[in-house]
């Protein structure tokens, strides 16, 4: 079980709610839940929030709390299924 208070990242479109949770990624090992769009490479774009939060939000990402680090879950929309696939922790 992952407390939920553990730290998390989330793009700004989640943290406004103006988009869904379309990517989690593990990448480093980090919990990040990003809506899938293009994003500047700022601190600005990201807020750091508990777990908990995301996963109130949006109980459906409790299916990938089982994503190991270094790993990515993608769907296309909420109805889609999550596809998983080992991120290339070199493009960082």
């Amino acid at each position: 079980m992952v407390p939920g208070n553990l730290k998390s990242y989330v793009c700004i479109h989640v943290f406004e709610g103006m988009r869904p949770v379309l990517l989690v990624s593990r990448q480093g090992g980090s919990w990040c839940f990003v809506c899938g769009g293009e994003h500047e490479d700022s601190a600005s774009n990201y807020r750091v929030v508990g777990i908990g939060h995301v996963l109130e939000d949006d109980p459906s990402l409790r299916s990938q709390l089982d994503l190991q680090p270094d790993w990515d879950a993608e769907r296309e929309d909420l109805d889609s299924p999550w596809i998983r696939t080992r991120s290339d922790a070199t493009d960082a």
